[in-house]
């Protein structure tokens, strides 16, 4: 299998810059997704009710658009949680915005695909919670390289999110997180479609 790939050192020196730039002290949560069926930010809505009463200075950070925004934005406007989230829309600076958050959520379906926001997370070098379903497993080590919880259940979300904000730390070692991305660069994959392009030529060859 060749995997995705992500420009990691460009991420990794964006992220850096905006952390070492940030001023505000406000504890913030951002999760960068489409908002569309197959995530669940709904879960995430509902965590943060549970979230705010623990740290009730926190903010999250919704950046994505997508047909769901309307219906989103009113369930965070029922469950009390309005004040305490902002639907940035479609950005660019998405390594900036992860750079200058504390936690980065990942809440979403059996449907995901191969989800590269967690790529760009863990290249940002920021903590990582996420739903434990197969393409986040997969991305994540089956655990070693983030948090992962019972998907669609709001207070097994909120309890991690709130252990991930009072620990302040990442999950991993920086050392073990690099080595693990490797994996991820252009480099690799460019040299994964070389070897299987190879393999193939060998094995067509008459």
């Amino acid at each position: 299998m060749v995997l995705n790939c992500i420009p990691v050192s460009r991420i990794t020196a964006k992220a850096d810059e905006a952390r070492r730039n940030r001023v505000d002290t406000k504890r913030r949560i951002i999760m960068v997704a489409t908002l569309e069926p197959h995530k669940d930010h709904a879960t995430l809505l509902r965590a943060m009710v549970h979230v705010r009463r623990a740290i009730p200075e926190v903010e999250l950070l919704l950046a994505g658009n997508g047909s769901l925004r309307e219906r989103l934005e009113r369930v965070a406007f029922e469950l009390g949680v309005a004040e305490s989230v902002r639907f940035l829309g479609t950005r660019s600076d998405g390594p900036s915005l992860l750079g200058e958050s504390d936690l980065f959520v990942f809440s979403t379906t059996p449907q995901e695909g191969l989800p590269g926001a967690l790529l760009e997370a863990l290249a940002a070098n920021i903590p990582i919670v996420a739903s434990d379903v197969p393409p986040c497993r997969e991305v994540l080590n089956n655990g070693t390289m983030g948090t992962m919880v019972i998907p669609g259940n709001p207070q097994a979300l909120a309890a991690a999110i709130i252990q991930q904000l009072e620990q302040q730390q990442s999950f991993s070692d920086p050392a073990t997180r690099d080595a693990y991305l490797k994996k991820f660069t252009v480099e690799s994959m460019i040299n994964g479609y070389l070897e299987k392009t190879e393999i193939f030529a060998r094995n067509t060859v008459l």
